[in-house]
């Protein structure tokens, strides 16, 4: 079933999409910092009552450590799945990424030899929201990152793009209802 055909079948899911709380570093086994700590017991405070079922997070430590405490409140098990990775801009440091980032939202397909395009990322990042689609529960926590969180958006509203990237907070929420005759997206994280 392609994502299309399964968001049209999968009405009444909530998705809390997550960007991480702050870390320490960029590489996928960085720890959250103090605040980082502090920030994801206060994400398990805002998200405890939400009905949440079922949490899918990237690997990397970051988004895992930023989604345990309601984990352990929930008792509900942390599912990692790779396609919610962070979105690979270089393989090596580059002095320009900013730009490189800003031009990505402009043209989709602009990638630097070795890396992903958005096109890319995004298509990614649907593989893991339409298998979450088609599980049988109805409210999912999917923690990422905030280049794959704004592509994830942009795919279920067309108004996303880089200037919603630069306003991102860690930790940030959207919630994506999909409802029985429309998909609502709104960040409900201030």
């Amino acid at each position: 079933m392609s994502f299309e055909a399964g968001v049209l079948k999968m009405r009444n899911k909530q998705l809390y999409i997550i960007r991480h709380c702050e870390a320490e570093g960029q590489a996928p086994e960085s720890k959250l910092s103090n605040k980082g700590l502090s920030q994801a017991d206060s994400l398990a405070d805002f998200l405890f009552t939400r009905g949440i079922s079922k949490i899918v997070s990237s690997p990397y430590l970051r988004a895992v450590e930023s989604i345990k405490p309601l984990s352990k409140r929930l008792s509900v098990p942390i599912e990692t799945d790779n396609n919610l990775k962070e979105r690979v801009l270089s393989r090596e440091p580059i002095s320009n990424w900013y730009s490189v980032l800003r031009n990505s939202f402009s043209d989709f397909n602009l990638k630097i030899p070795g890396a992903e395009s958005n096109n890319m990322a995004m298509q990614r990042g649907i593989k893991a929201i339409n298998k979450i689609l088609l599980s049988p529960e109805h409210v999912t926590a999917v923690v990422t990152h905030g280049n794959l969180l704004i592509l994830l958006l942009k795919f279920f509203d067309q108004k996303y793009g880089f200037e919603d990237w630069e306003a991102l907070t860690n930790p940030d929420i959207y919630n994506i209802s999909l409802e029985e005759t429309r998909t609502v997206v709104k960040r409900i994280w201030s």
